[in-house]
């Protein structure tokens, strides 16, 4: 977790309004408050993975000890990992406001997790999963995973589909070819689509975004599917988190990059 500790806002690179102690204080105390918010809504998937690997591999108790553990290191890396992002939404809240009002304008500052990296894709999880797990345990837990996440890209797959049936006038036989295209856009971004719009490691999303994915499907396949009159609805049914496409790009990108091998 970032803490505050320079005496002299210049030696930490920060305006001369985190300079005062009070502040520091203020700005220290809000940044753990948004770490700890984020480490309870992660926990729970910590909790239901662990729960997947010992229904799967039946490790016993020393070994789901260890990993516990991990997992608690990989919650603490996911907060570390955002800190920056936090402090400066911290800053630009406070610019300008006299010291003593900080307080009260932190207390306005949502606990964002302002990260597309799930907490499962920490470095420090998957190297804990790597050496507390067997290669055959590994592989019967990463297939539970696996159908999981493919129900999970149907599941979306489908809504993405009724919406682009009931906006776009395409015809049935137009459908059926883009909906595996669809469905593969689901499974490519949908880490980053939730993280955008704040649905996070629980995996709900607001229905009025699921559309997006649209936007997923590779230009070149869906023109080869969808009539030049009709591409104007096609692009439409990215529906209000279209704005947002450039950005969850760019976010999945980085998080391909950081993630290989």
């Amino acid at each position: 977790m970032l803490v505050i500790t320079a005496t002299r806002a210049e030696d930490a690179g920060l305006p001369a309004l985190i300079a005062t102690e009070a502040v520091q204080n203020a700005v220290s105390a809000k940044l753990t408050q948004m770490a700890a918010a984020q480490q309870d809504r992660q926990r729970p998937l910590l909790d239901r993975t662990i729960a997947d690997i010992e229904r799967t591999t039946h490790l016993p108790e020393e070994r789901l000890k260890l990993l516990r553990i991990a997992g608690q290191g990989a919650l603490e890396q996911a907060a570390d990992g955002n800190s920056r992002s936090w402090l400066a939404e911290v800053e630009s809240r406070t610019k300008g406001v006299a010291p003593e009002l900080v307080p009260k304008v932190l207390e306005n500052v949502g606990d964002s997790s302002w990260s597309s990296t799930k907490l499962t894709e920490q470095p420090g999880w998957r190297e804990a999963v790597r050496l507390l797990l067997t290669e055959e345990e590994r592989k019967r837990y990463e297939q539970v995973v696996a159908e999981r996440e493919a129900y999970r890209a149907r599941a979306f797959g489908e809504l993405v589909m009724m919406e682009v049936r009931r906006s776009t006038g395409l015809s049935e036989d137009q459908l059926q070819r883009l909906q595996p295209l669809i469905e593969s856009a689901v499974r490519d971004y949908l880490p980053d689509v939730l993280a955008t719009f704040g649905g996070g490691d629980d995996g709900s999303l607001y229905l009025g975004y699921v559309t997006v994915f649209v936007l997923g499907v590779p230009e070149s396949d869906a023109k080869a599917i969808v009539k030049p009159e009709q591409w104007a609805k096609w692009q439409a049914a990215g529906g209000r988190a279209a704005g947002n496409w450039s950005w969850i790009k760019q976010q999945h990108e980085q998080r391909v990059k950081k993630n290989k091998p």
